[in-house]
C-alpha cells in the first residue's frame, strides 16, 4: 500500500507515516460503517450524549497536545490552534445537548375534512452513511462539524482528511470511538482526492450523504463522479469587511487585521476585500498599516507567533504571484508583499482593479485588498460584486446603515460592527453563490444529515 508522509509545515520533519487507503481498503471501511449504521441508530440518545461529554473531557485534557499538532501538521500559530482546540470542545458539547433533543412534532390533520379521523406524527430519523469531507486549515474542528452531528443524528460516519493535515481528524475519531460509540460507526478514511479509491467511492450507493469543503472545482469534481445524493457543500468565499464613516476606526482596524491575516488568511470567511467610505481611508490605512507592522512571523509552535507558514511553499509562490500580478495591473502595494520560502508577510494592496485575481477570487493568503466607495449603495455593489456569498461584514453606528446592508448584501451572514471572520460553531453557518449550500452548526447540520419520516394513523 501506497505511504503518505505527514510533515511539519515549518520544519519539514515528517510527523507520521500512514497508509493511503486504495480501491480494496475503501471498500472495506465502506463496508464497515454499512454495519455500524444499526449500532448507532439504536444507541440511545442518554448514550450518545455521554459519548459525546466523555470526548469532550478527553480533548479537554489534551488540549496542548492536539494544539501543537495542528500547529506542525498545517502550520497555524498556536495561539489560533489552542483556539480551534477549544471551538471542537464547544461542538461536542453542543453535539451532546442536541443529540438528546433532535425531536418532532405532532401534525394536526383535521385542517382537511378528510383528516377528521386520522392522527399524524413526524420525526427525524437518520439517512445512513455520512462521508465527510475536510480541509487542511481547521483539521480538529472541520472535522468536528462532519462526524458529530453525523453520530448526534444516528448515522454512521467515514471522516476524509486533507491528506496534507489528517492526523488531528483521525485524534478525533479515536477518541469518540475511546469514549462509547460503536467501532464501525467512526471510520477514517486516507486518500488523495483526485485517486481512483475517491472516484470509486463516490459512485457507491452506500454513501447516503457527502458533507464537503473544499474548493468550488472540486466541488464540481465530486458532482460529476457522485451518483445521485444529498450533497452539502461549503465553497469557500472572497469576503468583503465595509467600515463606514460613522464607526469605530480604531476598533475597526484592530478587528480588521486580525480577519485578515489570522492563520495566515487560510480560512474560508476571512477577510480579503475591504471597502472603506472614502472619508476614512488615510487613517484607516495608516491604522492597518501599524498594526500589520507588529505582526509576528515565525514558528507557529511559538505563542507569540501571529504568522506561521503557508501549507505548502508551491502555494507560497502561487501567492507571491498573485500580489506581483495585483501591483503590475495598477494597484499599490502598502504593506507586506515579501515571500521567504513558505512564508508571505501580511499584505495589504491598495485600489486594485476589479479584474486581478486578488479581487476576484478567493486567495486564503495574508493578503487583502483595500477599495474605495462614495456612497454606501457604491460599497454595497461593490461588496456583491463577487461570484462568491459566505459572509460579510460592515461597520457603522447608524442603525439605518446597518439596516440596509443587513438587506442588499447578498451572503449567508452579514454581520455588524464585526468582521466576516466571526463564527459562532452552533450558528447556521452557509453561503450563497458559489459559496455552496446547506448549513453547519450542530442542529442545523443534524437537520442536513436527517429526514423527516411521517407516521399517519386512522383512529
Amino acid at each position: 500500500m501506497e505511504k503518505l508522509e505527514v510533515l511539519d509545515k515549518y520544519n519539514d520533519t515528517v510527523l507520521e507515516v500512514l497508509d493511503l487507503h486504495d480501491m480494496d481498503k475503501v471498500r472495506e471501511i465502506v463496508e464497515t460503517a454499512v454495519r455500524g449504521r444499526q449500532q448507532i441508530r439504536d444507541m440511545p440518545a442518554w448514550r450518545k450524549r455521554d459519548a459525546f461529554l466523555s470526548s469532550a473531557e478527553a480533548v479537554a485534557k489534551k488540549k496542548r497536545e492536539i494544539a501543537l499538532l495542528i500547529s506542525s501538521e498545517s502550520g497555524k500559530p498556536l495561539k489560533n490552534s489552542l483556539t480551534e482546540v477549544d471551538r471542537a470542545i464547544t461542538n461536542l458539547n453542543n453535539a451532546a445537548s442536541e443529540a438528546v433533543h433532535h425531536d418532532g412534532s405532532v401534525i394536526p390533520m383535521d385542517t382537511d375534512s378528510r383528516g377528521d379521523s386520522y392522527l399524524a406524527s413526524w420525526k427525524r430519523v437518520p439517512l445512513g452513511t455520512v462521508l465527510g469531507i475536510t480541509p487542511f486549515n481547521d483539521p480538529l474542528n472541520m472535522a468536528a462539524h462532519k462526524v458529530l452531528p453525523a453520530l448526534a443524528s444516528g448515522n454512521s460516519a467515514i471522516l476524509k482528511p486533507s491528506t496534507l493535515a489528517p492526523i488531528s481528524a483521525i485524534t478525533l475519531a479515536g477518541i469518540l470511538r475511546d469514549s462509547g460509540f460503536p467501532e464501525e460507526s467512526v471510520q477514517t478514511l486516507i486518500a488523495r482526492g483526485d485517486s481512483t479509491a475517491m472516484s470509486a467511492l463516490f459512485g457507491m450507493d452506500e454513501i447516503s450523504m457527502i458533507s464537503f469543503t473544499g474548493s468550488y472545482e472540486t466541488a464540481g469534481s465530486i458532482f460529476r463522479s457522485s451518483v445521485p445524493r444529498k450533497i452539502t457543500m461549503e465553497l469557500g468565499g472572497n469576503c468583503p469587511v465595509i467600515v463606514w464613516d460613522d464607526s469605530d476606526l480604531d476598533v475597526a482596524a484592530e478587528k480588521v487585521c486580525d480577519a485578515a491575516f489570522e492563520s495566515q488568511g487560510q480560512n474560508c470567511i476571512h477577510t480579503q476585500r475591504i471597502i472603506l467610505s472614502n472619508e476614512v481611508e488615510e487613517y484607516f490605512t495608516n491604522r492597518m498599516i501599524e498594526i500589520t507592522s507588529g505582526l509576528r512571523v515565525g514558528d507557529p509552535h511559538d505563542i507569540s507567533t501571529d504568522i506561521g507558514p503557508m501549507i505548502s511553499e508551491s502555494k507560497a509562490v502561487e501567492t507571491a504571484g498573485t500580489i506581483l500580478e495585483s501591483v503590475e495591473d495598477g494597484g499599490e502595494l502598502v504593506s507586506g508583499g515579501q515571500r521567504e520560502g513558505r512564508f508571505i508577510r501580511p499584505t495589504i494592496v491598495r485600489n486594485v482593479s476589479r479584474k486581478s485575481r486578488l479581487w476576484m477570487d478567493e486567495i486564503f493568503a495574508p493578503v487583502c485588498c483595500i477599495s474605495l466607495a462614495k456612497s454606501l449603495n457604491e460599497a454595497i455593489d461593490l461588496a456583491n460584486d463577487t461570484s462568491y456569498g459566505l459572509q460579510a461584514g460592515i461597520f457603522t453606528s447608524d442603525l439605518n446603515v446597518a439596516r440596509i446592508a443587513s438587506e442588499k448584501l447578498d451572503f449567508g451572514t452579514v454581520l455588524i460592527n464585526e468582521t466576516s471572520d466571526f463564527r459562532i460553531d452552533s450558528m447556521p453557518f452557509g453561503g450563497m453563490k458559489r459559496s455552496g449550500f446547506g448549513r453547519e452548526g450542530m442542529r442545523y447540520a443534524m437537520d442536513e444529515m436527517s429526514t423527516v419520516k411521517l407516521t399517519v394513523i386512522r383512529e
